[in-house]
């Protein structure tokens, strides 16, 4: 036999084998063979190859033939099958169907939210190879944060000494400058300054202009798509100038596409960033101030541990540092950004957008949960059910079915339930989608056609889901004995009833453990709600600023004017608001124990009526006071913890330096406040008195005629900043906004803990309405020799009451123990009560006996004869 033959002889057996059997095979393989030997001498071995060839091609089409057809003509029966059975079981069928399309509608909502929230940054082309720097202070008296700011010689100096930088950039930020073109005039609430090696690293495109010459120029502005419609319209806005902080003039040199919002930078004003050093007037060269975010695109090949080692051991060779200006670095992969938060310092326009990934874990557990809950709750039915197609399984087998034949016609039945499933899920997504978005504040969509990794994804869920929640009820009936199924007998083996009561309990078991969690994160966001602070919350209402210089040129006299209104009380000007402070500095202690030693703390600047508006209390010495002269020429209050971080034996009077300002006097200490949120301890805090420096106008007012004092407010602020668009907040929203991830958790816990419930009470309504068919004939005699209908109700009840109780007993160690970890979380918090637990069960239990309740009275008070004549 030659190699060809052999190579076709063995292809030949191959493709046949998969339609039929070894000696056919052989027979049809051995005739070939012979009418190749034959055509070889005749025709030439080509076309003997081409013979050979066409005929496994004509023997394969027939095979194909006939088995599709035979197996079409099976698949007809099992879909006609398949429908009489929905048809004659139509509470199963919809209890089934329900169940699963929660399970997967919820499981594509949030694979689509994680899908996006994983994406963050992946589009840039570079991105496996980009990295931004961080930085700890090598400085052991500092509190060692994590800070996403580096020195601005940084960049420089790495892009000299190591090779292994393909491309570096540094970024940075101003927020709510003024801009103004023709009659419009805008605050933006941040504006980028951004080195154009930038464009080289990330995948901006243009629409007009030249990325590597765009931002070459002084004096020049790239604009989003947004921002140039926003001020030109449909003009063309290149070469056209805005004017920037009232006298700066900046001339359009691009435009870029709007950048996608799974983007930790969303730049809609990007400007040359040496005009950041023009703006404060900073010397680029100082390693002392670090406001700067440096990324790098390393080379191909080079890894980045190597690197980062390298880094810290060379970067301040042959360079004057000091040391306590020094650095660890290390590098944070561009993907990473938006799901680590544990780093300060991050771009204000990102912090409210960013997602920890606890949270990203949280909603992908729950939604992996509810599938489980769901496939649970088909096993259960199904096997519930399981009883009612012995007899089809029994004649099925006598006729000669095989017990594979058996189990693939009730997989298929289970891929064929949950095929529907995924069409209803599909269009329940459609539906909830805004709602969800809505939620997470976000704009994700469901586009079937291009999102062909989550169609993947969801059709190879649904074959899983169809497989595994099928596979037990398929085995379970596929193994009766005819025989036994014929005689009536079947039935009487606990296997099935065990299964059920335990994926009862399991079922149960998640549900209670989300019903205790939501209590104890709504506990927790109550207890923030009613916790002393340390400051008044109440009938104060903020307005930001934004930098307007107006305001601060005259916030005298708006004051004055303001507390013309009888109803306003009192108002405040501030750098900071109590509920909120990011801004820490090392206070040189002067005159201290040890002069050279440097406190980390938060700072914040604020006028004489501070204290008074916010209600907070001075422990030792003094306010601010107009009445002493000195107060104006430097004066400082601390917080408690300041001062016994400082050491002082008598901290009043003291002196000490930040911020430019040297020999503040130290006039009072304020009581301890929570200007950080309840996830972090009490800091230390010094607030430096300066009337002039506004950020916050707080007005502290009588809300009896709210309305007509807001537009007193209004118009008090146009008189005096025409230009600065009105916006207020009350204060005690601004506070609850520090929780908003717990709030968001309380309303997904409440809202798990709704769909679990409904899927557990679809499962027991379900498994009861079986139960109590199967007990039919029971029930009837029970009535005949005088049991009540209260009695029989009871006996179906108390199945279910123990299983609820034994779900209780398991699920309450693991609530107590994953939500005790969770309030680990906050620094100051509440405990998980005994209550959450006697609650929950209560409700569970209440739940399931109001789901079986219905059909336990049904059979109750069913005819006794028409049960005993039941078959």
């Amino acid at each position: 036999m030659t190699n060809r033959q052999s190579v076709l002889s063995a292809l030949s057996r191959h493709l046949l084998g998969v339609f039929a059997d070894a000696d056919l095979v052989d027979s049809i393989v051995e005739d070939m063979e012979d009418r190749f030997a034959l055509n070889v001498e005749q025709k030439g071995c080509l076309c003997a190859q081409s013979i050979w060839i066409g005929k496994l091609a004509v023997v394969l089409t027939a095979f194909a033939i006939k088995s599709f057809f035979g197996r079409s003509i099976m698949f007809k029966n099992y879909l006609k099958l398949f429908i009489r059975t929905m048809k004659r079981n139509k509470i199963y069928s919809f209890l089934n169907i329900t169940g699963l399309t929660i399970g997967l509608a919820i499981f594509i909502i949030i694979a689509l939210y994680g899908q996006h929230e994983l994406s963050f940054d992946k589009y840039h082309v570079h991105s496996d190879r980009t990295y931004r720097i961080l930085h700890q202070s090598k400085d052991e008296r500092i509190k060692r944060a994590t800070s996403s700011y580096t020195p601005a010689p940084l960049v420089p100096r790495m892009t000299d000494i190591f090779p292994e930088i393909e491309s570096a950039a540094r970024i940075t930020c101003r927020y709510n400058i003024p801009v103004v073109f023709g009659e419009k005039r805008f605050f933006e609430d941040i504006v980028y300054f951004v080195e154009n090696e930038a464009f080289e690293i990330f995948s901006i495109p243009f629409i007009t202009g030249d990325p590597k010459k765009a931002l070459a120029q002084p004096a020049t502005i790239v604009l989003s798509e947004r921002m140039a419609e926003k001020y030109f319209g449909d003009e063309n806005p290149v070469g056209k100038t805005l004017n920037l902080k009232g006298n700066l003039s900046y001339t359009v040199s691009g435009i870029i596409e709007n950048m996608p919002e799974n983007s930790h930078l969303s730049m809609d004003f990007i400007m040359p960033f040496d005009e950041f050093f023009k703006f404060l007037n900073l010397d680029p060269h100082s390693w002392s101030t670090s406001n700067y975010y440096s990324y790098i695109l390393l080379r191909e090949g080079i890894e980045a541990e190597e690197f980062e080692s390298k880094l810290n051991s060379n970067i301040y060779k042959g360079i004057e540092v000091e040391d306590r200006r020094k650095k660890t670095y290390y590098l944070q992969s561009l993907s990473s950004i938006h799901l680590q938060t544990d780093v300060i310092h991050e771009i204000r326009d990102h912090v409210d957008d960013k997602k920890d990934s606890k949270y990203l874990l949280l909603f992908s557990t729950s939604a992996f949960l509810m599938l489980i809950l769901a496939c649970i709750n088909y096993m259960n039915l199904a096997t519930a059910r399981s009883i009612q197609r012995c007899k089809e399984v029994g004649i099925r087998k006598v006729v000669g079915a095989k017990r594979g034949q058996l189990i693939k016609q009730f997989l298929g039945e289970s891929v064929f339930f949950s095929s529907v499933s995924l069409v209803a899920a599909v269009i329940v997504v459609f539906f909830t989608l805004p709602v969800f978005n809505n939620f997470v504040q976000r704009s994700l969509k469901f586009d079937i056609l291009e999102n062909q990794m989550l169609i993947l994804l969801s059709i190879s869920v649904v074959v899983f889901v169809g497989l595994v929640s099928g596979s037990y009820p398929a085995l379970l009936i596929s193994s009766f004995n005819p025989c036994t199924i014929l005689k009536g007998k079947i039935g009487k083996s606990s296997r099935a009833f065990s299964l059920r009561n335990i994926l009862v309990v399991v079922q149960f078991a998640v549900t209670i453990v989300f019903v205790i969690g939501s209590f104890v994160v709504r506990d927790q966001l109550l207890f923030i709600k009613t916790t002393d602070m340390g400051y008044n919350r109440e009938q104060i209402i903020t307005l930001a600023i934004k930098n307007d210089g107006e305001v601060r040129k005259n916030i005298e006299a708006i004051r004055t004017e303001l507390k013309r209104n009888p109803k306003i009380t009192a108002v405040s000007a501030s750098s900071y608001l109590p509920s909120f402070n990011e801004s820490g500095v090392n206070i040189k202690v002067l005159p201290g124990k040890n002069p050279g030693e440097y406190v980390p703390v938060y700072g914040s600047m604020a006028d004489y009526d501070y204290i008074y508006v916010f209600g907070m209390d001075i422990v030792e010495g003094r306010n601010f006071s107009r009445e002493f002269a000195s107060d104006a020429q430097g004066a400082v209050l601390i917080n408690e913890s300041a001062a016994a971080a400082c050491k002082w034996e008598s901290p009043i009077g003291q002196e000490l330096s930040a911020w430019g300002y040297n020999h503040l006097k130290i006039v009072g200490i304020i009581k301890d406040f929570h200007f950080r949120s309840l996830h972090e301890p009490i800091g230390p805090l010094f607030v430096i008195l300066n009337p002039s420096y506004v950020r916050y106008i707080s007005v502290k007012m009588d809300m009896s005629d709210f309305d007509g004092t807001i537009a007193y407010v209004e118009k008090t602020m146009k008189n005096f900043a025409p230009g600065l668009p009105f916006e207020y907040h009350f204060f005690n929203e601004t506070v609850e906004r520090m929780y908003r991830a717990e709030q968001k958790i309380s309303q997904m816990y409440g809202f798990i803990s709704l769909i679990t419930i409904i899927i557990a009470c679809l499962g027991i309504f379900g498994l009861s309405t079986a139960i109590a068919e199967k007990r039919t004939k029971e029930i009837g005699v029970r009535k005949v020799l005088g049991a009540s209908v209260m009695g029989i109700t009871a006996l179906l009840w108390k199945q279910f009451v123990k299983l609820v109780l034994i779900a209780n007993i398991i699920a309450w160690p693991v609530a107590f123990f994953v939500m005790n970890r969770w309030l680990q979380n906050f620094v100051y918090r509440t405990d998980v009560k005994v209550w959450m637990f006697l609650v929950s069960a209560f409700v569970t239990l209440a739940v399931a006996l109001m789901t079986v309740s219905y059909q336990s009275v049904k059979a109750a008070l069913a005819n006794p004869v028409d049960s005993l004549r039941h078959e």
